[in-house]
């Protein structure tokens, strides 16, 4: 049994994709390009799902970026061709011509046909593969056996082991690029203040039952509007970009090369200046779009890991503001550093003279986040503040950790308070 021709179903897809990159660059829409991508793809995989009569009991499902809905231009299509049972020979050929229609069309596809048994032992042995999982919607065919899928995963899903394993392999992947959000060449996916570290909050969140993207979070407690709103900018900034690098490379390409940003930064109606280049500009917004995201990923993550394992440990007193908490540094009431905006750095010190501790408490790390926006010049020109801040230069031990997290908060006396990431688009 041989692949019927798809030669129109070829060029209507790459006529589309070239109409949707036009529109996108006319008048930028992110959220509109993702997801009308995604609805063509899919209608495109319908077609040939019915034009090869791919049997009725099987199921095809969007998994990973594809799952959410979300398709960048040069983005593989994951996909999961789910089986009720092992294929046949006659459902295997069937299979491979499947297969080799998808990329004979133009779809770069990265699939995998499973049963629901297998799809639990590989979500078990694998990290990634549990990831992609977690995020499957039903496309086509035998919407019966999706649904006995999905109540087979969650039933088998473990929080704890998928939290730590997320933690574990985002870890490994910030080494990959020396835990550094500042590099001249970032990738925008998977770099420290990249996509990826969003989505590792929201795939966190899903384990916590957090739905809602960025709202949702804001509804469980964890963020305020208008915090939610400010990352929600910075995650389009940021997607707009890659948008825009995948257009202009013609094919998936994340990492902002030299090649591509001084033109990305004119498509982005960056300008250069008398003293910077637009290359330059374009990549002091990314690095604050970058700095942002790292500042959710930090205190969203800790947020949502005592969510899932509340602490239960009694405080200890420090002095009349600051506790101990399961080895975590904690204010003793939330408007601390409203009230007393030294506070903002004497915790420092007190973090600085307890090098054993294992960081802040997740509340207490929002408030400082919350409260370094009072760090202005008039902030910085205080005496007693520079005081407080050379006691923090000059602790004999824990200084460098200390100072990291300072830098992390936003809290050193600099221009580090909270930034969104605002492109001209238009």
């Amino acid at each position: 049994m041989s692949a019927p021709p798809f030669a129109d179903l070829r060029e209507r897809l790459k006529s589309r994709r070239a109409a949707l990159a036009a529109a996108y660059l006319k008048k930028p829409a992110v959220s509109l390009y993702l997801t009308r991508h995604a609805n063509l793809v899919e209608g495109v995989l319908a077609e040939i799902c019915v034009g090869l009569a791919l049997p009725d009991s099987f199921c095809l499902g969007a998994v990973g970026g594809f799952g959410r809905g979300e398709l960048f231009p040069g983005s593989d299509v994951d996909l999961l061709l789910l089986l009720p049972h092992e294929p046949t020979a006659e459902q295997q050929i069937t299979l491979e011509n499947w297969v080799r229609a998808c990329w004979d069309v133009g779809l770069e596809i990265g699939h995998s046909v499973r049963t629901i048994d297998v799809c639990l032992a590989e979500s078990e042995a694998d990290i990634t593969v549990e990831t992609n999982l977690l995020e499957a919607r039903f496309l086509w065919g035998n919407r019966a056996l999706f649904s006995e899928f999905e109540n087979a995963f969650q039933s088998r899903f473990d929080a704890q082991r998928f939290f730590d394993g997320k933690l574990a392999e985002q870890r490994a992947r910030h080494a990959r690029f020396d835990d550094s959000a500042y590099k001249l060449e970032p990738n925008l996916k998977d770099s420290p203040g990249g996509l990826r570290d969003l989505h590792t909050i929201h795939w966190l969140a899903q384990a916590c039952d957090i739905g809602g993207g960025w709202n949702g979070i804001a509804c469980a407690g964890l963020l305020t509007r208008a915090e939610a709103r400010r990352i929600a900018q910075a995650e389009r900034s940021v997607a707009a970009l890659r948008i825009h690098l995948h257009i202009l490379a013609g094919r998936r390409d994340d990492r902002l090369a030299f090649d591509y940003q001084t033109e990305l930064a004119e498509r982005l109606g960056l300008a250069a200046t008398a003293n910077k280049r637009a290359g330059e500009r374009l990549m002091q917004t990314y690095y604050r779009a970058a700095k942002l995201i790292q500042r959710a990923n930090d205190i969203l993550i800790q947020s949502l890991r005592v969510r899932l394992f509340p602490v239960t440990a009694p405080p200890q007193p420090i002095d009349a503001d600051f506790q101990l908490r399961a080895n975590l540094l904690e204010a003793r009431e939330l408007d601390l550093f409203q009230r007393k905006p030294d506070s903002l750095l004497r915790i420092f010190i007190v973090h600085a003279q307890h090098p054993l501790l294992a960081g802040f408490e997740p509340t207490t790390l929002r408030a400082l986040w919350r409260g370094s926006t009072q760090i202005d010049a008039a902030f910085r020109a205080h005496h007693p503040h520079r005081a407080l801040f050379m006691a923090l230069l000059r602790q004999p031990v824990g200084i460098t950790r200390s100072s990291w997290s300072c830098a992390t908060c936003g809290a050193l006396p600099c221009r580090s308070s909270p930034t969104s990431f605002r492109l001209r688009t238009a």
